[in-house]
């Protein structure tokens, strides 16, 4: 675990105050406004006073704490009120209360909008930083559930691991890890709505969906790949690129593929995708619609619309509910044509898309859909490279002021989410190489990274940032129960046993549970040092009976010694008490028929020769 802090111009304490005057003073104004044309005709001119002329009026002084008109300048500003509010009843008979009303609503929202922003431009979680350290290659795809509680990752190392906040110490281990998909890299992973399942897409042609504690509950159908139309096909025939829950229905989610398809799948059926969606690109082989692979997809905030972008860099976006036989926007050059979309965000209005180009592209861009076509974006942001190795994505701020995007320098970029400006930009550590996906929570105000070294990194803001990975970090480590290190113990009691030398017939315990007594014995075992073998005698030391041990071993070997004359000389004593052949079968075994002379093998391929020519001969004649 690795822990950092990050230092800010301005406190919070600061903000809340400014922001606070800030408001007072605008509802004094807006009291003001209202109070007047009343004031002119109802109440006697002497009755206080108009803010309207003035730099600021009496209630506005009072209002910041400065000190009340004197008497005697009291008087002048009454003569000086009773004219300014002649003139504003005036000025507001003429204008309709309606549309007076509602301008005053207009700025007053904007007022409150421009400082929720500057708030929350103050509030960045940037500055702490936490890694979370388990995959051992680039972390591709993580999502945080709803309640900010538990957080799944997937990665180039095959597994996907999963985090409880709630439950982890500051270790920061994962509860959970496992391969979806033997030796497949995990593409992209989300968390239902309502924080009960989640899916994830390995990079293989079948989604899949677990439980909160990484149980599999379901593999959806692959389609028939040499099918050619894609729609009368089960599944896809390629790989999924990414997988999105609908917001509004709990048991629908939509997925994009390599195959040039998006499909809409029910969980209730597994077995066959409800909807086909295909991307067509341009023209092919004789007229017909070339396929292209789906790299992006988003659903819009309320469930309205269903976007997708391709390898080509066009964007294309239909109603969520169908029909998808077209298109209802398309912008067929967002991005290069070379360059494939790399990630897709719908704003607060649902007619507000952003995207971000992959490759050389390199570009977020904001659009109007009704404009796009005709208009282009409405801004772009540039050089915003995308990692190869993690991938990209973009996450609005939980105000959804800002736009959060992870870069290849291995730099986080908050940008202002209407002019894509930069706002702020974080340089998280060397030691974790590029930035790829980004996720905001909400709801605990935290910033999660993926990056291509395989840790996880978590911002946070000491004082806006709740729950989350704060929970865990300041939580010490559990200590360890006696049969925890079960297994520790007795590989230390095996290396220990065995250094100092196995005997014939001994065995190690290695079931039951072992008390504390008998694990300090163990502990005091294993600190021994172990003995080192004599030179020659290592068979010997460690129980064996190889000829090799013994006093065999010992003896010199005598080079000059035939062994054949060696084992011949026991041939007499063989035969009169035989010790292998009982003494029944003694008259019935047959005599053994030694060579006499030991010939060379030259000398053997000599003699088989001489028999063979005087076997010819003997033919001939």
């Amino acid at each position: 675990m690795s822990t950092g802090s990050r230092k800010t111009g301005l406190g919070r304490d600061d903000l809340d105050g400014g922001k606070k005057k800030q408001k007072s003073a605008g509802a004094g104004r807006v009291a003001a406004s209202d109070w007047d044309s009343l004031r002119a005709m109802m109440l006697p001119t002497g009755f206080g006073g108009s803010a309207k002329g003035k730099k600021r009026s009496w209630l506005d002084a009072a209002d910041v704490g400065e000190a009340s008109p004197a008497p005697a300048e009291e008087e002048a500003a009454v003569v000086e009120d009773s004219a300014a509010s002649e003139e504003a009843a005036a000025s507001s008979s003429e204008a309709p209360p309606a549309a007076a009303a509602e301008k005053s609503a207009d700025s007053d929202d904007d007022a409150e909008d421009e400082d929720d922003d500057e708030d929350e431009r103050h509030t960045f979680p940037t500055t702490h930083e936490v890694h979370l350290k388990a995959h051992s290659k680039a972390v591709t795809a993580l999502s945080l559930d709803p309640a900010g509680g538990r957080l799944v990752t997937g990665s180039s190392d095959y597994c996907i691991k999963q985090w409880d906040f709630a439950g982890m110490d500051a270790s920061l281990r994962p509860f959970r890890s496992f391969e979806p998909v033997a030796g497949q890299q995990v593409v992209d992973v989300q968390w239902s709505t309502t924080g009960d399942t989640y899916l994830a897409a390995p990079h293989s042609v079948q989604p899949r969906q677990y439980d909160r504690d990484g149980k599999l509950l379901k593999e959806f159908a692959k389609g028939d790949m040499y099918i050619r139309d894609p729609r009368h096909t089960d599944g896809h025939t390629a790989a999924v690129t990414a997988v999105r829950w609908h917001p509004t229905k709990r048991d629908t989610f939509a997925t994009a593929g390599a195959d040039s398809t998006i499909r809409v799948w029910d969980t209730a059926k597994p077995r066959k995708n409800a909807h086909v969606i295909v991307f067509k690109h341009g023209t092919g082989a004789r007229g017909a619609a070339a396929k292209v692979a789906v790299t992006a997809l988003a659903y819009s905030r309320d469930g309205q619309w269903l976007a997708g972008g391709a390898a080509d860099g066009s964007v294309r976006v239909w109603k969520a509910g169908g029909p998808y036989a077209a298109p209802v926007y398309t912008i067929a050059n967002a991005h290069a044509a070379d360059c494939a979309v790399a990630a897709l965000e719908f704003g607060v209005d649902p007619l507000t898309l952003y995207s971000r180009g992959d490759g050389d592209d390199a570009t977020v861009k904001r659009w109007n859909l009704k404009t796009a076509a005709a208009k282009g974006p409405e801004a772009t942001h540039t050089d915003a490279p995308v990692s190869p190795l993690t991938g990209g994505n973009l996450a609005l701020s939980p105000a959804d002021g800002y736009l959060a995007l992870g870069l290849a320098s291995g730099r986080v970029r908050i940008l202002d989410a209407a002019k894509l400006t930069v706002a702020a930009e974080v340089e998280l550590d060397a030691s974790l190489g590029a930035a790829g996906k980004v996720f905001w929570h909400p709801r605990i105000h935290q910033l999660l990274i993926a990056t291509a070294a395989g840790p996880v990194a978590v911002l946070y803001h000491e004082t806006a940032s709740v729950r989350g990975v704060k929970l865990c970090i300041t939580r010490a480590p559990r200590a360890k129960r006696v049969d925890e290190e079960l297994d520790a113990i007795l590989m230390e009691r095996a290396g220990a046993a065995l250094a100092e030398g196995l005997k014939p017939g001994r065995v190690i315990q290695v079931h039951g549970r072992i008390g504390k007594k008998q694990t300090e014995h163990l502990r005091g075992e294993a600190k021994k040092k172990p003995m080192v073998p004599e030179r020659g005698k290592l068979a010997a030391s460690l129980g064996g009976g190889s000829i090799y041990s013994g006093p065999a071993s010992d003896a010199p070997m005598d080079r000059d010694v035939d062994p054949r004359e060696a084992i011949l000389k026991y041939a007499e004593v063989a035969a009169k008490d035989p010790y292998w052949i009982a003494p029944a079968y003694k008259a019935t075994q047959p005599e053994p028929v030694l060579a006499k002379d030991v010939l060379e093998p030259d000398e053997v391929n000599r003699v088989i020769a001489d028999e063979d020519r005087q076997r010819v001969k003997h033919r001939r004649t």
